[in-house]
């Protein structure tokens, strides 16, 4: 999670998004440490920061307050990744929670940091992502890998993806012959992967299927 600690960077103009004027002023200085002359934009709320960004393509860097009133953050998020014209966008927030960390990343977003962070830390994870790199804080990073290794040893890791399209449908109630015209499948074949997949998840049938499959979060 935290790659490509080259000092070799270009920061010539960044955004700043974040509804409290003191996490602004406090990332202005900490980016003007590392760039004297950068041209700093600051937006309030969501948005402004998605208008902002479409507005100036030529941004080498957005950071991204995740709990802004106006808008759902990873909503927001999304949208900002969407059109970012490769700008890495990293969001800061109060938050440390693992699963919100990794939601971010799912998204698109280059590097996560904490708030709580130093600012030595806060100015090294900037120039890893700046260097073309992701960055998130070493004990966040730790549990991420850690929650990684445990899904992937969940009856489900050995599922094909067509095999888990099958299963979403079984958790949903569906027949083997309405799978079938779902996934544009003869019914032998779906009958042969619902067979499989009973094996794989240690099912008697596809009512335990699908509370297995349900306790993972299907």
């Amino acid at each position: 999670m935290l790659t490509d600690t080259s000092s070799s960077y270009r920061l010539s103009k960044a955004l700043i998004a974040d509804d409290h004027s003191l996490i602004r002023d406090g990332m202005r200085r900490l980016l003007q440490q590392m760039t004297p002359d950068v041209e700093v934009i600051e937006a309030v709320n969501c948005q402004e920061a998605i208008h902002v960004l479409a507005e100036h393509p030529d941004l080498d860097l957005v950071l991204f307050d995740l709990s802004m009133p106006d808008r759902d953050g990873l909503e927001s998020l999304s949208e900002l990744v969407d059109n970012r014209h490769s700008v890495p966008i990293v969001v800061i927030s109060a938050t440390e929670d693992t699963e919100v960390i990794r939601r971010v990343l799912a998204v698109g977003a280059a590097g996560y940091i904490a708030k709580s962070e130093s600012n030595e830390r806060i100015m090294q994870g900037i120039q890893i992502v700046l260097s073309g790199g992701v960055y998130v804080p070493l004990a966040q990073a730790r549990a991420l890998m850690r929650g990684e290794a445990g899904r992937k040893r969940t009856p489900l890791a050995n599922l094909s993806d067509r095999q888990r399209e099958v299963l979403r449908y079984i958790v949903r109630g569906f027949p083997n012959k309405e799978i079938a015209t779902a996934v544009n499948l003869s019914e032998v074949t779906i009958k042969k992967h619902v067979g499989q997949i009973l094996r794989e998840l240690g099912a008697q049938n596809r009512t335990q299927a699908a509370l297995i499959a349900r306790k993972f979060g299907y």
